[in-house]
This record gives structure tokens, C-alpha cells and sequence, in this order.
């Protein structure tokens, strides 16, 4: 539900002609969208930087609880009792091309 939701909030503020879409500008419409239906966590996958930031709404502001980085098994704050291996959710990088 969240995820569509989401999808068309995207869509319709990111689809016009011209619009391109960076860190800052999901940042600044997703947060205030995930906090006005009271999503308590969430997490801000960086793709380029292979970070996983997560974040936990306190009070109406978004609190930093954790950071996961290019990691085989990764324990992100609000999952921990899982291991996560964000090293799979990354296209591989040019480094590392034959």
C-alpha cells in the first residue's frame, strides 16, 4: 500500500518533462510523506554511495538510528535479528567488471 502510494507521489511530482530526480529532492518529498501516514522507519538506500541510512520518526522529525555500508551481512537497526546482504543489492561496480 505504502509502496504505491509512494509510486504515484513519485510519478506525479518526478514524471514532468525535465524532472530530474537526486538524493535531496526523494529526501525532501518522501520524508514528509512517509511521516504525514506515520511510517516509523524507514530506510534511504544509496545507490551510488552503497549506503543503507536509516531513519526513525520521533516526534515528527526523522532521527538518524543507523548506517549499513557495503556489507555481506548487515544488521540495519529496526531488522537486526536478520542479516542482510546489501552487497547483493548493488549493480557491480566498474571496479570490479572484467
Amino acid at each position: 500500500m505504502i509502496e504505491g502510494a509512494c509510486r504515484h507521489l513519485v510519478e506525479d511530482r518526478m514524471g514532468r518533462t525535465g524532472a530530474r530526480w537526486s538524493t535531496a529532492d526523494a529526501e525532501a518529498i518522501l520524508r514528509p510523506f512517509y511521516a504525514r501516514i506515520k511510517v516509523a522507519v524507514a530506510w534511504l538506500v544509496g545507490a551510488e554511495s552503497r549506503l543503507v541510512f536509516e531513519h526513525r520518526l520521533d516526534a515528527g522529525e526523522w532521527r538518524p538510528i543507523g548506517t549499513c555500508s557495503d556489507e555481506a551481512e548487515a544488521r540495519i537497526p529496526s531488522f537486526d535479528a536478520v542479516p542482510l546482504n546489501i552487497t547483493a543489492w548493488w549493480m557491480p561496480s566498474e571496479e570490479s567488471s572484467p
